[in-house]
């Protein structure tokens, strides 16, 4: 009797065996369909690796696991072949895919030189499989002085002062699931400060566009109040310039609607009560000295209110 063949269906395509073993490759978790063929068969054995399958008698089997596969055929008269050719299966690991992404956001107050302000980053997962060893960092540009970084909820975050870099280490992020962290920095220049955040992960992300996140904040020279309420209660009395302390040499008018002057000082110490004068809104002229020698010019609208306490707002 012939020495029975073996082939391997995928996808209902069939192709016969060699003279050799065939080597074939799946991803983990699949499996594949081997297909014995012989003149006149009518009963069949499967071996791996030389051992008998217990229970493949069938003409086909399916296989999901590594090794090398034969096949005896056998007629109506009992007699067999020899064992087939093999087929040779590989198990490959299974290539995960995560799309992890990350967003960096400044608080929108505004905010001065000298003045702190806090950063949210947040991490995502979108799937569609869990995304593991994760890695957020954040290098500080010049102008930012880290002052606090509390854990996060998830994973652990690090700051190395020498390098000026945050690292956020996450050691798993499930399909949907989010993190986030917060952290507190300084300013210590004026102008607008640009800082960014990159995410990566151990998996294969399809989409490396949302794996940077940047902000621009601006960092003002003063932060100068729209409105104060001198009542005596302790808040917001006073036409409280901040950042102006960094800058003694400087001058301030306060002009009425009628345009005149009712308050003018020179190395203004953001004392002014609007003490005798009616609520209203007021106009101001504030000229400052810079570090660099330049005079710079402010000019805008103060609401003076005494009935009662408000929140500061800011030009």
């Amino acid at each position: 009797m012939k020495t029975g063949l073996l082939c391997l269906l995928i996808c209902c395509l069939a192709f016969t065996g060699y003279s050799q073993t065939r080597v074939w490759k799946i991803t983990e978790g699949n499996s594949v369909i081997l297909h014995a063929q012989g003149e006149k068969s009518v009963k069949f054995q499967w071996f791996k690796n030389g051992d008998i399958i217990s229970g493949a008698d069938k003409k086909n089997i399916t296989v999901n696991s590594a090794g090398v596969y034969t096949v005896m055929v056998f007629n109506e008269e009992s007699c067999s072949s020899d064992q087939s050719d093999g087929v040779q299966i590989i198990i490959e690991p299974r290539q995960s895919i995560a799309d992890l992404a990350v967003t960096k956001k400044s608080e929108e107050k505004p905010t001065s030189v000298n003045e702190s302000f806090e950063y949210r980053i947040v991490a995502f997962n979108k799937g569609p499989g869990d995304a593991t060893d994760i890695t957020v960092t954040d290098s500080l540009p010049v102008g930012l002085l880290m002052e606090d970084w509390p854990q996060p909820m998830l994973g652990v975050a690090t700051y190395n002062t020498n390098s000026r870099i945050l690292s956020w280490t996450i050691t798993q992020l499930k399909n949907g699931e989010t993190a986030e962290l917060n952290i507190k920095v300084r300013a210590n220049t004026i102008g607008f400060v640009k800082n960014t955040a990159s995410i990566t992960g151990k998996e294969s992300d399809p989409n490396h566009s949302n794996n940077r996140s940047s902000d621009w904040k601006e960092v003002k020279l003063m932060k100068i109040p729209n409105v104060f309420t001198p009542n005596g209660d302790g808040r917001n009395d006073q036409f409280a310039i901040m950042g102006l302390e960094q800058l003694p040499e400087n001058e301030l008018e306060i002009i009425n609607r009628w345009g005149d002057r009712v308050y003018q000082a020179k190395a203004y110490k953001s004392n002014w009560t609007g003490e005798g004068l009616n609520e209203g809104t007021y106009f101001y002229v504030l000229k400052v000295k810079t570090s660099t020698g330049i005079w710079q010019l402010y000019k805008g609208y103060i609401t003076l209110l005494r009935k009662e306490a408000r929140e500061l707002s800011f030009n």
